[in-house]
């Protein structure tokens, strides 16, 4: 940068007198006194103006001119200083200020200003030092200016030109496409992978799905039911097959175990009988009981004919199923109570109304309560279970 300089100097004519003063014949000037100040003029850099005032005094000649005097006082500037400007540099004689200026130094320097002076026989310099002090400029060129460097190397920035979404200067982090500084881009994700999509899971772990590819024909995820060849979810394939039935007898066993039951029933209904037609010896008859015990004999045979011996039908689309006998034989039970009821008051009757002593000699012989117990047993030996079928 170049220095600029100004300078500006003040000169006042002092003293101009006119004395008559002759050496062999010649006139001479007075030496020129000049004050030009003591020591350097110190500015700071870039500052304005360096003044200069001169104070010369010289005595005339002795043959004054008519128009100037005998004065003939100049004044020529000089200057060491780069670039100098000087503003009226070279004075005259007149009474007036010459001026010049030392301005706007853009650079530390030390040079000087001189002043010649004449007359017409004399002459004189007068000198002072300028120093410029240091310069400061600030990052944009501007002597003494405040801007500085931020952080981003922005000259009078604000250090936010280079911060990252994270506010680190000159960082790394971004906003990834979630909008989340330094993330990795996968929190907004759906399950598709798109950004801020809207797929999602469903209850059969189908991105995207409608929840019913997992479903089973009853409509409970990830169930087990399925729909048979007949088109029958959850059927077993029965109902649009052929239908085939036989008829399921029952077991040997079964059916001899059912007729020993209807066996030792009858045994207990014909004591009935038997004290019935014994009475008739004496005139007595005992019809109605004879008729309860016939007809608790018939419930037991047909309770064991429904249940037991009779054949049981069994298609290929029946629903079948093994069906406890506890309640049959409950209900054979009750009708053997009766038997033995009918039995037992007939035979009281007979001895009552007829007075025959009953004396049972034989201890081997059985009563009546035997021929129930025996009713009772066979019972138990029925099988616990029977065939039910639906067709």
């Amino acid at each position: 940068m170049s220095l600029q300089l100004k300078l500006l100097a003040f000169f006042f004519l002092v003293t101009l007198s006119i004395p008559y003063n002759s050496i062999a014949g010649e006139s001479k000037d007075n030496p020129i006194l000049c004050d030009f100040g003591d020591g350097p003029i110190t500015l700071a850099c870039g500052n304005g103006t360096a003044l200069f005032s001169v104070d010369a005094s010289a005595s005339t000649c002795a043959h004054p001119d008519p128009v100037t005097g005998c004065g003939f006082i100049t004044f020529v500037w000089r200057s060491d200083c780069p670039d100098a400007e000087i503003l009226l540099p070279n004075g005259g004689p007149q009474m007036d200020f010459q001026v010049g200026t030392v301005d706007d130094f853009g650079m530390p320097a030390q040079c000087r200003v001189w002043v010649v002076i004449r007359n017409l026989t004399n002459k004189t310099q007068c000198e002072r030092p300028i120093k410029v002090e240091e310069c400061n400029y600030d990052c944009n060129g501007d002597l003494g200016g405040t801007a500085q460097v931020d952080p981003c190397g922005v000259c009078g920035g604000d250090g936010t030109s280079c911060q990252d979404c994270s506010g680190t200067p000159n960082g790394t982090a971004q906003f990834d496409q979630c909008g989340i500084c330094g993330g990795d881009g996968t929190s907004c994700l759906d399950c598709n992978g798109i950004a801020n999509g809207g797929a999602t899971i469903d209850q059969c772990g189908i991105c995207g799905g409608d929840g019913t590819s997992c479903l089973d024909c009853n409509g409970v995820p990830n169930g087990s039911s399925i729909v048979d060849q007949c088109g029958i979810c959850n059927g077993d394939g029965s109902s649009c097959a052929e239908e085939e039935c036989i008829e399921q007898q029952s077991s040997e066993q079964d059916i001899k175990s059912a007729k020993k039951v209807k066996k030792k029933a009858r045994k207990l209904n014909q004591r009935t009988k038997k004290f019935s037609n014994r009475a008739k010896s004496c005139g007595k008859s005992y019809p109605s009981l004879i008729a309860k015990s016939k007809n608790a004999y018939s419930k037991i045979t047909e309770l064991l004919v429904d249940n037991v011996v009779t054949s049981t039908l069994v298609c290929n689309t029946s629903l079948c199923t093994q069906v406890s006998t506890t309640e049959l034989k409950s209900k054979i039970n009750n009708q053997v109570k009766k038997l033995y009821k009918a039995a037992k008051k007939s035979k009281l009757n007979y001895l009552n109304d007829c007075q025959v002593v009953d004396n049972n000699d034989n201890p081997n012989a059985k009563v009546t309560e035997d021929y129930r117990d025996d009713v009772i047993n066979a019972t138990k030996k029925l099988p616990d279970t029977t065939l039910d079928c639906i067709n």
